[in-house]
């Protein structure tokens, strides 16, 4: 993997690419992000070495819910089950458990990988329920236009494409599907317009909803309708489970038997272990490891849970000369108290399907002061002590890459920067085929948290970010 830089002067015909598009982020008047006059380039043996991972993906979250499925019935610790169901309603989890006993599984995955090189990939999370897939398609299109393709250099996938692929087949049944509804937000709501009208060429009617048009639902006979320019819709596919949140739960349980039964299809299926990150400490427990390859331990950050404050299972993958000192931590205390480099080796993260979960939020980087990270602790563990929820501890991964960025009010001055990453790959199953690689999004910034902040003018731009289009070099 390697970042291709182009001549500076290109940063200004992709901006005009990306606001013909309409790519705004949120309700802003104009393009907010950094501009970056690159692309990420890929090997073909890099992206064969991708849908291996994938597959590794999909078959991780399988495992884990046939764990959560032993402890249902008593052949696995009950904590699994109150992990998975923390923070989750009654009809919820009436809903969850139907999904999640049929082993629904989703069509679609964005996989976050921090560090790519010759030696190693390593992941941030597995995204199963990706926002801003119009906005990641308009950006790969809008890159294509102004650096066309050529023989040496080719697609990394047309994502604009195998999206459509994919989400006319997620049926089980062989009905035709004409009706899609995404559930997005404000801020990915433009992009989703741009899909809307590509996919209207194609005959699809594609239609992007914000959450406060839930009352367009109406659930009959355990199927999903929406009420559209006054005419009603059966719809075929629902492109999110957010809408969940908004509709009367008493629906719930008939949602999710209409699923398993095939008259519609949600992506991403309602079983909330594809909402979690806690199950990512399963492959480093002792008592499941056997049941993990070593590749996924390779892929994913060392990760334990950080209930019951047992971090030893971290210290053969901490390449750390103090990491030895994580065996003596039994309160929050201790672990506050470690020394500041070893603490800043390490990031803190809610691990269940509540509100932090979302949106990088429960996400905390360790290293500060001791009385800082030890005012986060306690907030942790009163969560934990109150809520039985899980938070997990992971071995930060530090990568940083050079590449070139522009604010979009000077798109002259090209600067390079050394940039934390978030290689955005979308992976998926099209026609029951082994995941694959759909697409992807280069998302590059200077603060270690990268998760996509626009750029402003009148304040200090650290945490903004850019993105860029992949590539693969075949020569």
């Amino acid at each position: 993997m390697k970042i291709h830089c182009y001549d500076p002067q290109i940063a200004r015909q992709i901006h005009a690419q990306f606001l013909k598009k309409q790519l705004v982020y949120g309700e802003q008047q104009t393009y907010a992000s950094l501009i970056s006059p690159s692309s990420t380039h890929f090997s073909p043996a890099e992206v064969s070495g991708i849908n291996e991972d994938l597959s590794e993906f999909w078959t991780l979250y399988r495992v884990w819910n046939q764990i959560y499925q032993a402890a249902l019935v008593g052949d696995a610790p009950d904590w699994v089950r109150a992990y998975t169901e923390s923070g989750v309603a009654p009809e919820d989890v009436i809903a969850h458990r139907i999904v999640s006993a049929a082993g629904l599984e989703p069509e679609m995955c964005r996989t976050d990988y921090i560090a790519i090189s010759e030696n190693e990939r390593k992941i941030a999370e597995i995204q199963w329920r990706p926002g801003g897939i119009g906005l990641a398609a308009g950006i790969i299109d809008a890159y294509a236009e102004v650096i066309p393709y050529s023989e040496q250099v080719g697609t990394f996938g047309n994502f604009s494409d195998n999206f459509y692929k994919l989400i006319t087949q997620a049926r089980r049944s062989q009905a035709v599907t004409k009706t899609i509804v995404l559930g997005t937000t404000t801020e990915f709501m433009n992009g989703e317009l741009y899909l809307e009208q590509y996919y209207k060429t194609k005959g699809l009617r594609y239609i992007p909803i914000l959450p406060t048009r839930a009352k367009n639902f109406i659930v009959r006979d355990n199927r999903m309708f929406i009420e559209e320019a006054g005419e009603t819709y059966p719809i075929d596919i629902m492109n999110s489970e957010e809408f969940t949140r908004h509709l009367p739960k008493v629906e719930l349980p008939n949602i999710a038997q209409g699923s398993v039964d095939g008259k519609f299809w949600i992506e991403v299926p309602l079983n909330y272990i594809y909402r979690q990150k806690w199950g990512l400490a399963l492959p480093f427990m002792p008592e499941y490891q056997h049941l993990f390859s070593d590749k996924v331990r390779q892929l994913v950050p060392a990760t334990v849970l950080l209930n019951g404050l047992n971090l030893s299972p971290l210290i053969p993958y901490l390449d750390h000369p103090q990491r030895e000192q994580l065996a003596n931590v039994k309160t929050m205390d201790d672990l506050a108290s470690l020394p500041t480099a070893l603490r800043k080796s390490l990031i803190v993260k809610c691990g269940g399907g509540s509100e932090l979960h979302y949106r990088s939020k429960g996400v905390y980087k360790l290293g500060s002061a001791k009385s800082y990270d030890l005012k986060i602790l306690e907030f942790i563990e009163q969560r934990m002590q109150e809520h039985q929820e899980p938070w997990i501890v992971q071995h930060y991964v530090k990568a940083k890459y050079d590449v070139p960025v522009a604010v979009p009010w000077d798109l002259d001055k090209v600067d390079m920067i050394e940039a934390h990453a978030r290689f955005m790959i979308f992976g998926g199953r099209i026609d029951g085929h082994a995941p694959m690689v759909l697409g992807g999004n280069g998302n590059y910034g200077r603060y270690w948290k990268v998760c996509g902040r626009s750029v402003n003018e009148n304040q200090n731009n650290e945490q903004a970010t850019g993105f860029n289009d992949m590539r693969v070099v075949n020569s």
